[in-house]
């Protein structure tokens, strides 16, 4: 993507907040370009379920600012 010269790289996933941490820091480091991402709220529990709450996500999420290099 580097030859295109996009204006932000960035990450839409299954994956909830703290689960999508780890890729959106690696991507962070290794762009040449902003970084985007819009996790949902994860993989569904045993019974169908979502787990992760609007609370919860906030506080992940939250932690990231400023997480860019």
């Amino acid at each position: 993507m580097r030859h295109t010269r996009p204006l932000a790289i960035g990450l839409n996933c299954a994956l909830g907040a703290k689960e999508l941490r780890p890729y959106v820091e690696e991507l962070s480091k290794i762009a040449e370009t902003r970084t985007s991402c819009h996790p949902n709220a994860g993989l569904p529990n045993a019974f169908g379920e979502y787990d992760d709450t609007p609370e919860s996500m906030a506080a992940h999420i939250g932690e990231w600012r400023g997480m860019a290099g």
